[in-house]
């Protein structure tokens, strides 16, 4: 008897993801594509079912979905959309070539490193087949300024990976992993200084 719970136990835990909805990544905030997306809702607010971005952060599968059918739209002749919308449209769709139903040849790089990375225009490393997807991308950023009366540089640089994937367009998971150094402002600096040294091997604060 009590193999057969943990048989039915197991199969129940197995079958949960085929019962639920898809589970789908969404965009950060701030993203590049959210300011487009945001001018299609005013362009479609005749349409209920693709004005709901009192939401945020918005699903990568629901960005897609209003952006296929805003093509469907502009090629039917009954929506135009100008080049820079046509341009926005088909970064949107080739950054979320997972939720993509139409033809996606034009996503393929003719350039690819090595014939293993960037072998799509959108990622770095991307695989892509049926039940999996994905894509991982480096993350890389720089600022560097000059203070009046202050001789050392300020900067701020942010290095790392983001990576997002989908199992059997079921299960979707994504991450951000960064590493930060920064040397900010003199008033900054000042005022970390006036407070002291943190003294770790006496776990005090030391002046």
């Amino acid at each position: 008897m009590q193999f057969i719970v943990k048989n039915l136990l197991w199969i129940l835990l197995l079958s949960i993801p085929y019962a639920v909805s898809a589970q789908s990544t969404y965009l950060f905030q701030g993203h590049k594509h959210q300011q487009f997306l945001e001018r299609l809702a005013i362009k479609l607010q005749n349409n209920n079912d693709y004005n709901l971005f009192t939401a945020k952060p918005i699903s990568r599968r629901y960005a897609v979905r209003i952006g296929e059918f805003a093509d469907s739209m502009h090629k039917s002749g009954n929506f135009l959309l100008s080049k820079v919308d046509q341009y926005n449209l088909r970064s949107l769709l080739m950054n979320n070539s997972e939720w993509v139903s139409g033809n996606r040849d034009d996503f393929a790089s003719t350039k690819s490193l090595w014939n293993t990375f960037y072998k799509s225009k959108a990622n770095l490393l991307e695989v892509n087949i049926p039940d999996f997807f994905l894509a991982v991308n480096p993350v890389f950023q720089v600022t560097l300024s000059k203070e009046a009366n202050n001789t050392e540089r300020v900067f701020e640089n942010t290095k790392g990976i983001t990576f997002r994937g989908l199992i059997a367009k079921r299960i979707g998971f994504s991450a951000y992993l960064t590493d930060n150094q920064e040397r900010g402002p003199r008033f900054i600096q000042q005022r970390i200084d006036s407070f002291g040294k943190w003294d770790i091997d006496r776990l005090r604060f030391s002046n």
